[in-house]
């Protein structure tokens, strides 16, 4: 298998999507943070997370359902995720990440739900990957860069999955407020500040972090 790359595009779920299909929107006064809440719709939150932590579409192949078969989450996009699978098996794409723009919009169009899918290229900020020309810089944010793609803006300020936020919906406030409209950090330097509070709580994740560049890659036509 080869290692996770440095750069790549990701075939990410729309935020609006995510926020519908979100299991546990908060149901109490206010509003904690960017969290889904009942009754409240996505169009009416003015920041939008639009990381890399956002159910990337992974890879599954024929034989990975044949020899793991329940074990692994169904297929949501089989040909994609066919065309996914043979892109890793070829060293073109790793943990879901595709090295070539053309290979990524060639997976892109077998998608079937393609209203609620969106690309976006995704690298660690000290890699010197340059940057697809007509892409649109979304902002920056501390993740796994690999496996799931676990980011601490996601998991804390948005989508709480595994940690979640503070249990007062306070102690970010600040941070939060400082997120652009993507939900992101409009700086490398940002991120890290974030990253290093974030930390300083034993109840957060620690894992191996990387500050992520994330950018919107134009779908053509």
């Amino acid at each position: 298998m080869p290692p996770p790359p440095n750069s790549g595009y990701l075939i990410v779920k729309t935020f609006e999507r995510l926020y519908r299909e979100f299991s546990k929107p908060w149901d109490g006064p206010g509003h904690f943070y960017g969290i889904p809440k009942k009754g409240v719709p996505a169009s009416r939150r003015k920041k939008r997370y639009r990381g890399i932590d956002r159910d990337a579409l992974e890879h599954h192949s024929d034989e990975d359902e044949r020899t793991f078969g329940d074990l692994i989450a169904p297929r949501i996009e089989p040909a994609a995720q066919r065309l996914l699978a043979e892109l890793e098996e070829a060293g073109k794409a790793a943990d879901d990440f595709i090295r070539l723009l053309d290979d990524a919009l060639e997976v892109f169009s077998l998608l079937e739900r393609r209203q609620g899918f969106e690309l976006i290229w995704a690298k660690n900020y000290l890699c010197d990957a340059e940057q697809p020309p007509a892409s649109e810089l979304l902002g920056f944010e501390p993740t796994w860069f690999g496996g799931d793609h676990f980011s601490a803006i996601a998991d804390c300020l948005f989508f709480p999955r595994w940690h979640g936020p503070d249990k007062n919906g306070t102690l970010f406030t600040s941070y939060y407020e400082s997120l652009n409209e993507n939900g992101l950090f409009a700086t490398a330097k940002e991120a890290f500040d974030y990253l290093d509070f974030y930390r300083s709580f034993d109840w957060t994740e620690k894992g191996r972090y990387t500050i992520t560049e994330v950018r919107l890659q134009p779908i053509p036509g």
